[in-house]
């Protein structure tokens, strides 16, 4: 079976490869295979799978000696014993043209990148919708604050310079326009960012 795989473009696949021979020790195992698994090629050698992915081999030997394949199917895998790497994982058997089974190969596809994206994308998508309710919030602030500065000025007006009243109805003036200047910049950050597009020497 290692005649089978035995070539450049199994070894530098970048998915893991594992191929297991009549019987049922681990006959090819690639590059790949070794950094998601963190094992050596030397020391997974000949070796039963079970060693490479703990309880779930069992299983889909069984899958595979029915005659199933199993086609991307994610599971996390304690290979270091250290935390659990997301892969998916597809496997089918290795038959001859005459029907004789060689052995099974596995292919382990390392998912922690993917993970990461998709946590990326999340999270950037309740960011966006924190700016949305911000920006609904302040809007909402935004319009009784302009009724209360109205009112102020107006009573105010009635009052002559220098009395308690006066100062009171500048008062509040004064902190509607602060609270405006805040909400005005909670809208500044809520807003999405225009790109400015322009030319650049890349060999500069």
């Amino acid at each position: 079976i290692s005649m089978i795989f035995n070539h450049q473009q199994a070894v530098n696949l970048p998915v893991g490869l594992i191929a297991t021979d009549q019987t049922g020790g681990v006959a090819f195992f690639n590059a790949a295979a070794e950094q998601i698994t963190g094992i050596s090629r030397k020391a997974a050698l000949g070796k039963d799978p079970t060693e490479i992915l703990p309880g779930q081999w069992n299983e889909f030997k069984k899958r595979l000696d029915q005659g199933q394949n199993i086609t991307e199917q994610e599971i996390h895998c304690d290979f270091l014993h250290e935390k659990e790497v997301p892969v998916s994982v597809s496997a089918a058997r290795i038959v001859t043209e005459e029907g004789r089974l060689v052995g099974n190969m596995l292919i382990l596809r390392d998912l922690r990148e993917v993970k990461r994206l998709h946590e990326e994308i999340r999270r950037q998508e309740k960011l966006a919708a924190l700016g949305g309710l911000a920006a609904g919030v302040a809007h909402e602030i935004r319009n009784p604050l302009s009724s209360i500065k109205g009112f102020a000025t107006y009573f105010g007006d009635k009052f002559g310079e220098g009395s308690a009243e006066k100062e009171t109805a500048d008062v509040m003036i004064r902190e509607v326009e602060r609270l405006n200047r805040v909400i005005s910049e909670l809208l500044e950050f809520a807003r999405p960012a225009e790109l400015k597009r322009r030319p650049v020497n890349v060999y500069d």
